[in-house]
């Protein structure tokens, strides 16, 4: 009725060193079986945050419950340098689970007194996936966050942003085109950051692999280009 699950997590520079690190320990404690099988018929979604400079590491996590079994992860991970006086657009954060936020409160709530800092866009808060693999019945959306300076002087009515998503087949073959989407500017200028979230529409494709492309741009002519590769199943 009652685990941990201990957790590591080290980023390593080229050189070998270590550039950051966290631990957690997990606990778990249910009240009778019927909780233990419920939780035992999904994937256990755990996430953390931490501090790192920009830079490409490679990221290793180990997980553990006990005894000699234990699980690893790793993979590369690449921190962009954040200009605060260009035009960008953060990372694409793939995701299937997310929430109003009159649902979600106690959990912003909650991370915030953890220092975490949730994904919060369009009156949803977005939990990241923990893998880009989708089913087709799934309805996946990512989240990202543009970055505009011209908010930190402008008056936010004089600033226009907008968006077009594209989704390709491994071929390049291009499958959905939103065309432009206006994305909504903070009434209120003095922070360049503008989250937004939006659906992948991925009902019509086969399964197989893609690329989703988000182009952002503005009314100052700017633009940046981000994309993220998943998978149907």
């Amino acid at each position: 009725m009652r685990a941990t699950i201990n957790v590591l997590g080290i980023a390593y520079k080229a050189d070998g060193t270590v550039a950051a690190r966290f631990s957690d320990a997990v606990k778990l404690d249910f009240d009778n079986q019927k909780e233990v099988d419920a939780f035992l018929e999904n994937p256990y979604h755990y996430e953390n945050q931490f501090d790192i400079a920009s830079g490409q590491y490679n990221l290793k996590v180990v997980f553990s419950a006990g005894g000699e079994n234990f699980g690893k992860l790793e993979q590369p991970l690449v921190v962009d340098s954040y200009d605060t006086k260009k035009f960008s657009v953060s990372a694409l954060a793939l995701s299937t689970k997310f929430e109003k936020l009159g649902q979600a409160e106690q959990k912003v709530e909650t991370a915030l007194l953890e220092d975490r800092t949730p994904l919060i866009a369009s009156g949803f808060q977005v939990t990241p996936a923990g893998s880009a693999k989708f089913k087709k019945t799934d309805k996946p959306a990512m989240y990202f966050e543009i970055y505009e300076p011209r908010l930190l002087d402008a008056e936010p009515k004089d600033v226009l942003v907008g968006v077009q998503m594209r989704l390709y087949d491994a071929k390049g073959a291009m499958k959905f085109d939103t065309g432009g989407m206006r994305v909504p500017v903070p009434t209120t200028g003095g922070n360049p950051v503008i989250p937004f979230a939006e659906l992948l529409p991925i009902a019509a494709l086969e399964p197989g692999a893609y690329k989703v492309e988000l182009t952002a741009m503005d009314n100052a002519k700017n633009n940046f280009v981000r994309s993220a590769n998943f998978e149907i199943q």
